[in-house]
C-alpha cells in the first residue's frame, strides 16, 4: 500500500509531498528531491528516520519532493501518510517552543481575527506579520474534505513550533 500527504506542484511553498509504502522486507529509505539537499538533506533525513522509529517502522520506502518545508510541516506530512498505512494511536509530538509554554489573558480584546486554511504552512508561516489580534487555523470552510485529515497533524505542529510572530523551529 501506498500512502500518501502533503502537496506538490510548480506554485507550492513551504511545504512538502510525501509518499510511503511499507516494503516486505530491508531497511528504511528515504529518497528526498529538494533543491535545498545539499543544506538539510542529512537533517531531513534524519527527522524521518527518527519518525519512522518511533513508529516501530523497519521496512517503509519514503519519497520526499521537499518545496522549502521546515521541519514541522515535514514531520507532520510524513505521520498523516504513516497513519493511513498503519492502525496506530500513537503520535509523534514535536518539542514545544518554550514562547508557546505562556497562556494569554482571557480579558484581552480581540477585535481583529486572521483565519488561515490548516492545511497551507506557507500562510501559517506569515500570518503573525499582519498583527491581528488572534489567528485562527482553519479546519473546516477552508480545508478540502480530502485533505482535512493531514491538516489536523499540520495545524498540531504549527501550534508546537511556531509563535506565529517568527520561526522558533529551525535545523540542527
Amino acid at each position: 500500500m501506498i500512502a500518501s500527504s502533503g502537496n506538490k506542484g510548480d506554485d507550492i511553498r513551504s511545504d512538502c509531498y510525501i509518499e510511503i509504502s511499507l516494503q516486505p522486507d530491508g531497511e528504511n529509505y528515504v529518497n528526498l528531491q529538494s533543491r535545498v539537499e545539499s543544506m538539510y538533506g542529512n537533517s531531513i533525513r534524519k527527522l524521518c528516520l527518527e519518525i519512522l522509529d518511533f513508529f516501530g517502522i523497519k521496512n517503509a520506502k519514503v519519497e520526499i519532493t521537499d518545496k522549502g518545508a521546515l521541519p514541522f510541516v515535514i514531520a507532520a506530512r510524513l505521520e498523516a501518510a504513516i497513519h493511513q498505512v498503519m492502525n496506530t494511536d500513537k503520535a509523534y509530538l514535536l518539542p514545544l517552543a518554550s514562547k508557546n509554554k505562556k497562556t494569554t489573558d482571557r480579558n484581552i480584546r480581540r477585535r481583529s481575527r486572521l483565519y488561515v486554511p490548516g492545511n497551507n504552512p506557507k500562510l501559517m508561516l506569515n500570518a503573525g506579520i499582519y498583527n491581528s489580534d488572534a489567528i485562527i487555523l482553519d479546519l473546516e470552510d477552508a480545508v478540502a474534505p480530502d485533505k482535512k485529515e493531514d491538516a489536523r497533524y499540520l495545524v498540531r505542529n504549527a501550534l508546537r513550533a511556531l509563535n506565529f510572530y517568527g520561526i522558533n523551529f529551525r535545523w540542527d
